[in-house]
């Protein structure tokens, strides 16, 4: 079973931000900042790109700064150093064999914040200070949702199986075309037994509610043979002995001022019927009301499906449904069936939902290699991600791990340290100056870079860039500068050694030293200038703030 350390960030209504870091051990560390707080940071970049978003597909460059730009803004100073340190540990518990630990990074945006009123596509947060990382497909380590608080919040717990799915495949005559094929084939393919070929798991229980052709038709799915009404679909949640955990809705959506997000069933003549999310949520918001609603956009979808599935997600959570999943926008048939396989295959091996979701957007970003916008389009909105996971044999049966040391105020001692910086095992990086913990960040980029792995290297460098800025800025900027620049590995080994020499210089204390894999310790004596640097060579080391 996964370890998380969560991760609350709240976006309050006059745009204060107030971050809590809470380890799976229960030690807790607060932090507070100001939206726009970085300096030179451009609100209206974020606006445009926004806009530009919604409608079509950014250059890879702009959705890059667009993804870095939104963290700048909502992790500023404090918030996110305390999040880098909240990355920091997982790291360095999952080398040391706790490979289950991971955080839960949950986003609460109030309504009248400007990243709520804008409509900021949270989904495409990419961290400054760890190579990079899109937080929203980091499917190891992280998991990105968004969470609304509930005035009165109705206990979850977590599914027993056989999960029980209804898919509402709706295809209104006067609307475009549906395509549910990929994704009605995907599932049937996931509810088969993995080792008993036709034969069929008990894990989970499909049904399809709409008209579905015989050739799209796949074995291994009870097909209803009745039409997508809101009747039929009442039918199929209200007063059954069998009722969906899962529903996912295939189809379009739609949004008015007046009615706000609308689901678009059939019909008796098979034209469309706009359901309002009140009207939806009253005929799944009783004892046995599924835990989980998937809004799935098909790429013929119109342009207002996206808004209107969001409007109407976060209507449901509001009404206590504990997690909807909602396309912010249409996708194609294919990326739509990646997000479904990565997320289906996670949820049948016992994963939160939250993980289930961070799984089917990598599986999108896998293929387009995150230079498009698809894999941003599934939101997650939830109030409670422990009380929505799937139980299974395998997370039942998993051995407990010892505890490991947080370095925040209750938690535990002991934490083995990582690296050959020179450091003793039981030290924790709290103890630890910050000129200790870079020189320790960068002896292990060292190792990974003696093994060719720069982009774990640029993942320690990065969190050494982090902890110089306030003290060292000229030293911080110079190893940015390689790590933006170049992907060489020579380039990251010398620069590494001149920050050492400057950072001792400067500092003034007695530091350990950092040997390269041959065992020699690294100096820059002898280097050739530095690339990437003004005047090829960092400057001399300024002083040390006080």
């Amino acid at each position: 079973m996964a370890r998380y350390d969560e991760f609350t960030l709240t976006i309050n209504d006059d745009d204060s931000l107030a971050a809590e870091l809470v380890t799976y051990t229960g030690a807790k560390e607060p932090a507070n900042g100001q939206l726009f707080s970085t300096p030179g940071f451009q609100s209206d970049f974020i606006s445009q790109k926004v806009e530009i978003l919604r409608k079509e597909n950014l250059d890879p460059n702009d959705l890059d700064l667009l993804g870095r730009a939104m963290f700048e803004a909502l992790f500023p100073e404090k918030i996110g150093a305390l999040f880098e340190k909240a990355l920091s540990q997982v790291l360095e518990s999952r080398y040391v064999g706790e490979k289950d630990r991971q955080i839960r990074l949950i986003i609460e945006a109030k309504t009248n914040s400007i990243p709520a009123k804008s409509g900021w596509p949270l989904e495409f947060l990419r961290s400054n200070a760890f190579g990079g990382k899109w937080l929203a497909t980091e499917r190891d380590m992280i998991t990105l949702s968004r969470r609304l608080v509930l005035t009165q919040m109705q206990p979850t717990h977590p599914f027993s199986t056989p999960i029980q799915i209804l898919i509402i495949v709706s295809r209104p005559s006067d609307q475009n075309t549906v395509m549910a094929a990929p994704t009605l084939k995907l599932i049937a393919e996931m509810a088969r037994s993995e080792t008993a070929g036709p034969t069929f798991q008990a894990n989970l229980a499909v049904k399809v509610l709409g008209i579905v052709e015989d050739l799209e038709k796949v074995a291994g799915l009870e097909y209803l043979r009745l039409p997508a009404t809101y009747p039929n679909f009442s039918e199929q949640t209200i007063g059954k002995e069998w009722y969906p955990q899962v529903i996912h809705f295939v189809g379009h959506g739609d949004y008015t001022r007046s009615k706000g997000g609308l689901l678009g069933f059939v019909d008796e003549n098979n034209k469309a019927d706009w359901v309002r999310g009140v009207e939806f949520a009253e005929n799944i918001n009783h004892d046995n009301r599924p835990r989980l609603v998937l809004l799935q956009a098909c790429e013929s979808a119109k342009e207002e499906t996206g808004v209107g599935f969001m409007s109407l997600a976060a209507h449901l959570v509001m009404h206590n449904i504990p997690a909807v999943i909602a396309m912010q926008f249409a996708i194609t048939n294919d990326y739509a069936t990646d997000f479904a396989e990565g997320f289906y295959q996670a949820l049948r091996k016992g994963k939160d939902v939250d993980t289930a979701v961070q799984w089917g957007r990598w599986k999108i970003a896998n293929k387009t290699r995150s230079k498009e916008k698809q894999f941003g389009a599934p939101v997650l909105f939830q109030y409670d991600p422990s009380g929505i996971a799937f139980t299974s044999s395998e997370s039942r049966n998993r051995p407990e791990l010892p505890a490991i040391d947080t370095g925040l105020v209750g938690g535990t001692s002991g934490r083995p340290s990582i690296g050959g910086t020179g450091f003793g095992k039981s030290e924790s990086m709290a103890s630890m100056s910050v000129e200790e913990q870079v020189i320790k960040n960068l002896g292990d980029a060292m190792k990974k870079l003696d093994q060719n792995d720069v982009k774990m290297a640029d993942v320690y460098i990065g969190m050494a860039i982090r902890k110089l800025q306030s003290d060292y800025p000229d030293l911080a900027a110079a190893l940015e500068n390689v790590i933006q620049d170049s992907d060489d590995v020579s380039s990251r080994q010398e620069m590494i050694a001149i920050v050492l020499d400057r950072l001792k210089e400067s500092s003034g204390k007695s530091l350990p030293t950092v040997k390269k894999a041959g065992g020699d310790s690294l100096s820059s004596q002898g280097l050739p200038a530095a690339p990437n640097v003004p005047g090829g060579s960092v400057p001399p080391a300024p002083p040390k703030k006080n």
